[in-house]
């Protein structure tokens, strides 16, 4: 049994998530597997929370390129999305759920434009290419422009989503912070010299936020 033994990694809590988490309800024998268990279920909250953290640290990160707030409720939402959807595909041994991060945001995003689209030169796929290559992107803050919702949430759930899955099924949970970096990267250097110290200085909030969780996750 694994419960109270020591595999050849030496770290049962992230065996038991091994193959999505395949061993996460297994009953309790004597109490062992219980305690086992609840770690590894702690493993698996921590990591996600700090895939979340990271990747709202992007989502601000972001957001600051764009005028207003909406563009930062966007990115959180997708955060959320991509995150629970991983969480849940793990807890409940879901690979379906998994691979529905994709398909969900982007029928979120198209929800999230439907009101401003319709047909011809103001469709779905016409305003998301509007907004990808509009260059008002290199002279922020810019307007958050319908197309810009379909894209925003939909790279806040990617990456969230597999920040989460690699930090749980490769048993690195420094990846949960690691993977949303290069987006954080991106939007500082595009930030407004108006809101650029604010905005940097919360979204690193966030990381360390993020980082902290993930030691904790690593020594569950």
């Amino acid at each position: 049994a694994r419960a109270g033994g020591s595999s050849g990694h030496g770290r049962p809590e992230w065996d038991l998530l091994e193959a999505g988490g395949a061993e996460l309800d297994s009953p309790g024998v004597g109490g062992q597997d219980t305690t086992t268990n609840s770690t590894s279920l702690a493993v698996l909250g921590m990591s996600s929370l700090s895939a979340a953290l990271s990747g709202l640290g992007a989502a601000w990160m972001l957001g600051g390129i764009f005028r207003g707030q909406q563009a930062r409720l966007v990115g959180g939402l997708g955060v959320l999305v991509g995150v629970g959807l991983v969480y849940l595909g793990l807890r409940l041994r879901s690979t379906l759920l998994q691979y529905a991060v994709i398909p969900a945001t982007l029928l979120l995003g198209a929800a999230l434009v439907a009101p401003a689209a319709g047909a011809g030169t103001s469709s779905l796929p016409t305003l998301v290419k509007d907004a990808a290559t509009s260059s008002q992107i290199l002279q922020p803050p810019i307007d958050f422009a319908p197309g810009w919702r379909f894209i925003i949430v939909l790279i806040a759930a990617v990456f969230s989503a597999s920040a989460a899955s690699f930090a749980v099924t490769l048993r690195r949970p420094r990846l949960a912070v690691a993977i949303p970096l290069p987006l954080i990267a991106a939007g500082a250097l595009l930030q407004p010299s108006s809101s650029a110290i604010s905005t940097s200085a919360i979204s690193v909030g966030f990381v360390m936020m993020a980082l902290a969780t993930s030691f904790a996750a690593d020594g569950s």
